[in-house]
């Protein structure tokens, strides 16, 4: 995907679902599919709404794998902002480079 950059430790993310913790591949990128959406939201895969019955304006609780902690550390709530078919098949997420 032109446009699109993967930062050290930005490469990946969890959706937190009370014990459960859902891998998501991520990209950030300038490109025009994450024109305008708010700094606390997120493009989502169809692929990843369907598996998980998400839905445009859902909540997810988001986190990262911190380098030295042996835990998923929460980085907070995040909106659905759109829903895109237009996303590589290893990409289940994109946020913006303003992020």
């Amino acid at each position: 995907m032109e446009g699109t950059y993967f930062y050290n430790g930005l490469d990946m993310m969890y959706y937190l679902d009370g014990n459960k913790e859902i891998r998501m591949d991520v990209a950030v990128t300038n490109s025009d599919i994450v024109t305008n959406i708010p700094k606390d939201s997120l493009v989502i895969s169809e692929k990843l709404a369907k598996q998980n019955s998400f839905k445009k304006d859902d909540s997810l609780s988001i986190g990262v794998d911190s380098e030295g902690l042996s835990a998923i550390q929460p980085l907070g709530e995040y909106k659905i902002a759109s829903i895109s078919n237009q996303l590589d098949d290893d990409t289940d997420i994109i946020i913006s480079c303003g992020f």
